[in-house]
C-alpha cells in the first residue's frame, strides 16, 4: 500500500520512498566494510573468485596436473592462485 503522508522529516518525499533510500545507503555502506581479499603475494586487492565452471575445465582438460585443484581466488595482478 502507498502512503501519501509526508512531513518535513522525508524532505517531501512519501515515507516509502525514503524508507527505500535510507535502505540503498545503508548497503552500501555495509558493501563498503566488507573485508577486502588481498593476494598473500603481492598485497593486491585486484583478485577474483574462480568460477566452479572454470575449474572444471581445468581439471577436465589437465587432470591431475591443474594448478586450480584446491584453488579459490586468483590474482589479476601478479596471477597467482591460492
Amino acid at each position: 500500500m502507498e502512503s501519501d503522508f509526508k512531513l518535513d522529516f522525508f524532505e517531501g518525499k512519501t515515507y516509502d520512498d525514503w524508507e527505500e533510500e535510507v535502505a540503498k545507503k545503508a548497503k552500501a555502506d555495509l558493501a563498503k566494510m566488507a573485508p577486502m581479499v588481498r593476494c598473500p603475494y603481492c598485497k593486491s586487492t585486484d583478485v577474483k573468485k574462480l568460477s566452479l565452471t572454470g575449474k572444471a575445465l581445468s581439471i577436465g582438460g589437465l587432470g591431475i596436473l591443474s594448478n586450480k585443484i584446491g584453488k579459490t581466488y586468483q590474482c589479476n595482478n601478479c596471477k597467482s592462485t591460492w
